[in-house]
């Protein structure tokens, strides 16, 4: 029974494949990440913007000012989860999987396992609060392997 472990964050998204071992081997299961393509990475916020003044008109005037873009980071992060979406039932397309687990931010996990289509949420078997996006893989192997 081969199964995925999808961690993602805003910035990062990585996939790791739990396939069964040969009987020689003492795991039970053989862990190895998934190698995403380019398109599968996320962007990061802070590659899109920055924090230097003077980009926005005030009062008409296309002058430089220290005004700011409302609501730009939320809808940024609504843009990154739905595409952090997309990416993941790409993912579980080309890796088919009896079963696979999320493990996001708490701030954005249910939000991106509700913008997950159907298909792949009926397989989804669980969701983890939690940004694990920079663990090693001997990590993600220990933390999963249940």
């Amino acid at each position: 029974m081969t199964k995925l472990v999808i961690l993602a964050d805003l910035g990062h998204l990585r996939a790791f494949s739990f396939t069964p071992a040969e009987p020689e081997h003492h795991a039970r299961y053989r862990v190895q990440e998934i190698d995403l393509r380019p398109q599968d990475k996320p962007e990061r916020i802070s590659e899109r913007v920055t924090d230097q003044a003077g980009r926005f008109a005030q009062h008409g005037n296309p002058g430089m000012t220290n005004g700011e873009a409302h609501n730009l980071e939320t809808e940024q992060e609504r843009r990154i989860i739905k595409t952090l979406a997309d990416r993941i039932e790409r993912i579980l397309q080309r890796s088919p999987c009896d079963q696979w687990t999320l493990a996001a931010p708490k701030t954005i996990c249910h939000r991106l396992k509700d913008a997950i289509g159907n298909a792949a949420r009926r397989s989804l078997a669980r969701v983890e609060p939690a940004d694990l996006t920079k663990l090693h893989v001997k990590e993600v192997e220990a933390r999963f392997m249940a």
